[in-house]
């Protein structure tokens, strides 16, 4: 062993100046593959498939909601105009009004919701003031024109309403997705 040493020492000039061949290495890195393969840890790969499905999924819910919220809509809207005299009407519309607020006040309590849901509600107060104003344009008149303003009144608050849950939602999502992950 000393004597491979001592050679070595001897010939270093020799040793560093020569290169392996590519071949050589191509050898000793395939031989390395085969006595470590390459691990792939099942917890990288769920990161960039969340990466990748999150904001799909996202997409995809608001889309089905905003969808499905335009045919409840739709359905309300067919119902009201065909077979609801008005007063049924204001009672259908006022009692979503009121489930839909109940849920705000339930759901969102923290602050930055609060701000959200106060900008709104002066909105929707200056609908309900311009309804009452229809009202009385309707007691003077009974005009079928204003019974329709009515109507596309409490259409808007309810998609106010709905605009602002979904708003709330995004917050929230944007408030999760900080604190799951406080390096982004």
């Amino acid at each position: 062993m000393d004597d491979l040493k001592k050679r070595i020492n001897n010939n270093l000039e020799a040793f560093e100046e020569q290169e392996l061949s590519s071949e050589h290495l191509k050898k000793f890195e395939s031989r390395l593959d085969e006595l470590h393969p390459k691990v792939y840890k099942l917890r990288d790969f769920l990161k960039y498939a969340a990466l990748f499905l999150l904001p799909i999924g996202i997409a995809v819910a608001i889309f089905m909601l905003e969808n499905s919220n335009q045919d409840q809509l739709a359905e309300a809207e067919e119902k009201v105009e065909q077979t609801l005299p008005l007063a049924e009407a204001e009672m259908y519309f006022k009692q979503t009004i009121s489930k839909k607020q109940e849920s705000l006040v339930n759901q969102y309590s923290d602050s930055e919701s609060k701000e959200v849901v106060a900008e709104y509600q002066d909105l929707i107060t200056e609908l309900e003031q311009q309804y009452m104003q229809l009202e009385k344009d309707l007691a003077i008149s009974g005009d079928e024109r204003i019974v329709i303003a009515m109507i596309k009144n409490y259409k808007t608050r309810i998609e106010l309403l709905e605009e602002l849950i979904l708003q709330l939602n995004y917050i929230n999502h944007l408030k999760n997705q900080k604190h799951e992950n406080p390096n982004a």
